[in-house]
């Protein structure tokens, strides 16, 4: 009994265009990698850069709503921008908000985007750069959570920045690859 090349063939075939084969592939697939990103908005920018004291508003609301409750999540801010931006580092103001307390939590974080010879500092491509900074660590989203973002600087300070974000993830995520998954411009 000899078995051909084409029988090998449409045996290969037939096993890969089953229905059983594809739904053994998605469900590989989908268990094979679960991002600790759990959450990822960003909000765009003017093109004449962020008015100054001007809010961007956020809600971050895990994927599943019930980790919630169960899961230490890590806040971070991220900065999208180009190599027009006046500035080496933006300065912004965030506000943390929840139903939990009366007054709003609130800091300001300095982050840079160039170096001393003006390279951007942040992963990108197509001349648009990424820069984050974590907020906060290994926190429980409390009800109600929202984050507000600004900028004290003035408008023509903050040109060439094109998005702010907000991305929560889960607390001990491995930074470089958590990085990579809500970075759209790999390095």
């Amino acid at each position: 009994m000899t078995i051909g090349l084409n029988n090998i063939k449409s045996i290969l075939t037939a096993l890969f265009l089953t229905p059983g084969w594809a739904l053994f592939s998605f469900i590989f697939a989908s268990c094979s990698q679960i991002s600790p990103v759990r959450y990822a908005d960003f909000k765009d920018v003017e093109y004449g850069g962020m008015p100054q004291n001007w809010t961007y508003d956020f809600s971050p609301i895990p994927a599943d709503s019930a980790e919630m409750l169960t899961k230490k999540f890590d806040a971070i801010i991220v900065v999208r921008y180009t190599a027009r931006c006046p500035s080496k580092s933006v300065i912004l103001n965030l506000e943390e908000f929840s139903l939990s307390h009366s007054k709003p939590d609130s800091l300001q974080a300095s982050i840079r985007l160039f170096d001393n010879e003006g390279k951007p500092l942040g992963h990108g491509s197509y001349g648009v750069y990424e820069m984050a900074d974590t907020i906060r660590r290994g926190i429980s989203i409390p009800e109600g959570y929202s984050i507000s973002v600004s900028s004290p600087l003035p408008m023509n300070s903050t040109a060439g920045i094109n998005a702010v974000g907000v991305v929560l993830s889960y607390t001990g995520a491995e930074e470089d690859n958590l990085f990579n998954r809500f970075n759209y411009f790999k390095k």
